[in-house]
């Protein structure tokens, strides 16, 4: 049995197999040309020209490793190629398989393979100052695509300056990959500089927390933490490189990205709906959270004014629904009109789309929180994470998918409530119109006030 390589550094290594039948061929070992147990010629006699010596392992053979490998699958023409890449290559390419088009960072020796990568990729590299700079960009490429954003720091402190663009993505719904460069694995648990615990740190504060330990899992670690990012409710997901293993090569195919359902809604759902519906005088509507598009906040809007439903934007989603619609009542949470607070309250049915009755909406849950109130939760969070007070009906889906649902569905009666949303829109527009510039306080004092309403005149005549 010939020595087997200590390590993989060729690449796109091509055998043609002159004398030999595609299939027959069980296993191809590279070699370094230094090996002495066998000369070329030896090689050459067996038909096989390759720059690099093989050797022909029978299907009863064994690797001195102790285990057998997979059979490469040699093409019908007699033609096999084998492509290894580094971990941090791998990396990459999986990142621009799933459509990354920029990475923000803040470089360090920890992941330079993945650097180096990045270098000969098409994904554009933003080098930041700082690590949190890094993870807010992340955080807000993430919100703003409704994709991933991607953020890549060093070990200790970079991670853990990162950490508060993690907790705002997490608490946000904001889907977003953090990749930490980590300490050697040989150096694991010995207190190695700059070593931390990647679970312990991030477990409470992230979707989902990858390690990666092999080389040639990379591609499938990518699919999956892309998956953990946008499925159910979307988040941050973090995932560790530790430095031996973004150099170590691996001859591994890429993963495609795995779909993710936006949940759907059944007819029976739609019923039900329907029959709180016709059975309100008085609803409210809250719209909200993460995974919102173009169309779905058009075609939620369209169904709101089609039914003259009031709706009120929750805390940080304030730009899904046109200020401009009749149907916009304002929002919740800081800053809110205490009577939009009270019609929170009295509202005899309301209808969350996207996001729940969480601690800022609520004025820290004491808003609404009578436990016979009908509420009806629309999110793709199953667990309802951060939301108190009654559920009447739960309807696990992304506001995408209840946005194709209730397209172009009409009332077919007289709606009760209109009196009702009229009035909340003119509270609306009463509370955000701007000041009358007389009483403002003198010159000499700064009033945000003032400010904001000269801007808006600005924007207005421009």
């Amino acid at each position: 049995m010939f020595p087997l390589p200590t390590r993989r550094r060729s690449r796109d290594n091509t055998a043609l197999l002159g004398g030999l039948k595609p299939g027959t061929l069980t296993d191809l070992v590279l070699y370094s040309e230094d090996a002495a147990d066998v000369e070329r010629t030896d090689v050459e006699e067996k038909g096989i020209k390759a720059p690099l010596l093989c050797s022909l392992i029978t299907p009863d053979s064994k690797h001195l490793s102790g285990g057998s490998r997979p059979s490469p699958r040699i093409p019908a023409g007699g033609r096999f190629t084998m492509t290894f890449r580094s971990g941090g290559k791998l990396i990459v390419d999986s990142l621009a398989q799933h459509g990354a088009e920029r990475v923000f960072c803040v470089p360090g020796e920890s992941y330079l393979d993945v650097l180096d990568a990045l270098y000969h990729s098409e994904i554009s590299t933003v080098v930041c100052r700082h690590e949190g700079g890094a993870a807010y960009m992340a955080e807000a490429q993430g919100r703003l695509s409704g994709r991933p954003g991607i953020a890549m720091v060093t070990r200790g402190p970079g991670a853990a300056n990162a950490f508060v663009g993690v907790h705002t993505a997490y608490q946000d719904n904001v889907p977003m990959i953090l990749f930490i460069g980590l300490i050697p694995l040989r150096h694991r648990y010995r207190e190695a500089f700059q070593e931390f615990d990647v679970a312990g740190w991030f477990g409470t504060t992230a979707k989902q927390v990858f390690v990666l330990d092999q080389a040639a899992r990379a591609p499938e670690l990518i699919a999956a933490a892309y998956h953990a990012a946008l499925s159910g409710r979307p988040g941050p997901v973090i995932v560790g490189l530790p430095e031996d293993v973004l150099v170590d090569e691996a001859d591994v195919p890429d993963v495609l990205p795995l779909p993710v359902s936006n949940g759907s809604i059944s007819p029976q759902e739609i019923a039900s709906l329907s029959q709180l519906l016709q059975a309100a005088t008085s609803p409210l509507v809250v719209i909200g959270g993460a995974g919102w598009t173009r169309a779905a906040s058009q075609q939620v809007t369209e169904w709101l004014e089609a039914w003259d439903l009031p709706a009120a934007a929750a805390f940080r989603s304030y730009d899904i629904i046109d200020h401009d619609s009749p149907s916009y009542v304002g929002q919740l949470g800081y800053g809110r009109d205490d009577r939009l607070a009270e019609r929170l309250t009295d509202a005899d049915l309301v209808i969350t789309i996207g996001d729940v009755l969480s601690d800022v909406s609520t004025d820290g849950y004491t808003l609404r929180q009578n436990r016979e109130t009908l509420t009806v939760v629309v999110s793709p969070d199953p667990s309802l994470l951060g939301h108190l007070g009654a559920v009447t009906h739960q309807i696990v889906a992304s506001p995408e998918a209840f946005a194709e649902t209730v397209a172009g569905w009409l009332p077919t009666g007289e709606l009760p409530w209109t009196a009702w949303t009229k009035s909340a829109r003119a509270q609306q527009l009463e509370h955000s119109a701007l000041p009358d510039p007389s009483t403002f306080v003198p010159e000499a004092t700064a009033q945000m006030t003032a400010v904001m309403a000269h801007l808006v005149v600005c924007l207005q005549n421009s």
